[in-house]
């Protein structure tokens, strides 16, 4: 063997012990010129920040980011400073419900309300000069892990929009479709990425909400890909581990399954935050405004001497249908990988914090279940978090975000 045909050889190997590590993808493109500008369609949509990788430093100078979660319940984000060896720094935190920017003006005014609460949540920001990224979810989006022939990355770019037909749920003419290569199976010889399609009118209208809030996001990622995201960055000694998360927001829940050896898993259950909130107002004749503060236990039912309700055994409806059609997402992913058996479960979102939804879920899943902290592994400084943190898990994996 020729001095040469060492040298492709050892480059060769060296690239694909770097997939195996995860430290890049297997086709990967060429990358921008030093100061050379990536139009954010362009960008891909799909990152997850490994723990392992945090050996190495995120930069040499420190980068400035918040993840801004637009929901239509509450406007949360975090504002992060990563620099030097792995360190992670919280600048800020905020979280504004849209209600307060309502009027009784009726539906057309939801974006306007939102809008408003993002320019207060940025007001509060202590700088306007850092990068934004935010993120869409939901019913509108899909999320799935494909093997597919290995082939150069030209023809991938090429004929992807066919392989995306036989996977997503959507008409491919009218979705957003990214994909990412994350790993070559040695064994099949085929390539594993991760294809990501969101409907155009959907994330069109979010990026257009955040224009009117005069914000021009560096990169619109996916919800469960962040929340993926700041659970790896916080979590050591999960590669062997199938883990369930559980991420219940207040129009749906996004259920993801992660593990090392098989397939990632996504799916939008139907069940949320709204429904729980229904329940408390079915059985108690609340105000919305109540509700809220009766969920966070602010206020409490009953007289001196009664026993008031437990909050667990009012939302029960909707938690029993929750948990049935996780089992049922459970059941399907061992069907499809032949695992046996979960490690636990993972939650995020305002709604877990509730008093005994974790351990309600844990007696009827038969795991163990608890609640995410997204701030683990960051420098609170002294910055306090205005609210469950749990809330703000999706916030933190969007400013995790590399761009």
């Amino acid at each position: 063997m020729t001095d040469e045909n060492k040298k492709k050889e050892i480059a060769a190997t060296n690239q694909l012990l770097e997939v195996i590590r995860g430290e890049k993808a297997a086709l990967e493109e060429k990358a921008p010129a030093p100061g050379e500008q990536q139009p954010l369609e362009e960008r891909p949509a799909v990152y997850v920040e490994r723990k392992r990788r945090r050996r190495l430093p995120f930069s040499l100078f420190s980068r400035k980011t918040i993840g801004l979660d637009v929901g239509s319940h509450t406007i949360k984000s975090v504002y992060l400073e990563k620099k030097g060896f792995n360190r992670v720094e919280l600048l800020g935190a905020e979280a504004i419900e849209v209600s307060q920017f309502e009027d009784n003006q009726g539906a057309d005014d939801v974006d306007d309300a939102q809008v408003r609460a993002i320019k207060q949540v940025m007001e509060n920001m202590p700088s306007h000069r850092a990068k934004v990224v935010s993120s869409v979810g939901g019913v509108s989006t899909a999320v799935r892990q494909v093997e597919l022939p290995k082939m150069s990355p030209k023809e991938l770019s090429s004929s992807i929009n066919l392989w995306a037909r036989n996977y997503m749920p959507f008409d491919i003419k009218e979705v957003q479709l990214d994909y990412q290569v994350f790993g070559f199976d040695k064994n099949s010889r085929k390539i594993r990425l991760i294809l990501v399609a969101v409907i155009k009118d959907h994330i069109q209208r979010h990026i257009d909400v955040l224009h009117e809030a005069h914000i021009d996001p560096v990169l619109v990622d996916i919800n469960p890909l962040a929340v993926m995201n700041v659970f790896l960055f916080n979590e050591e000694g999960v590669d062997d581990q199938c883990i369930v998360l559980l991420d219940v927001g207040e129009h749906n829940t996004t259920l993801c399954i992660y593990s090392e050896q098989d397939q990632y898993f996504v799916r939008n259950l139907m069940i949320s935050g709204n429904d729980f909130t229904r329940d408390i107002q079915r059985r108690l004749g609340l105000p919305s405004g109540d509700v809220e503060r009766y969920k966070r236990g602010e206020i409490l039912l009953g007289e001196k001497n009664d026993t008031p309700p437990r909050l667990v055994e009012i939302i029960r409806p909707s938690l029993d249908a929750l948990i049935k059609e996780v089992r049922r997402s459970l059941t399907y992913y061992e069907n499809q990988t032949r695992t046996r058996g979960f490690s636990q479960v993972v939650l995020t979102g305002g709604s877990v914090e509730m008093d005994g939804f974790a351990a309600y879920l844990g007696q009827n899943l038969g795991l163990p279940v608890r609640v995410l902290d997204p701030f683990k592994e960051i420098n609170m400084g002294e910055v306090s978090i205005p609210g469950p943190p749990s809330q703000f898990a999706l916030a933190v994996g969007l400013a995790l975000r590399e761009q």
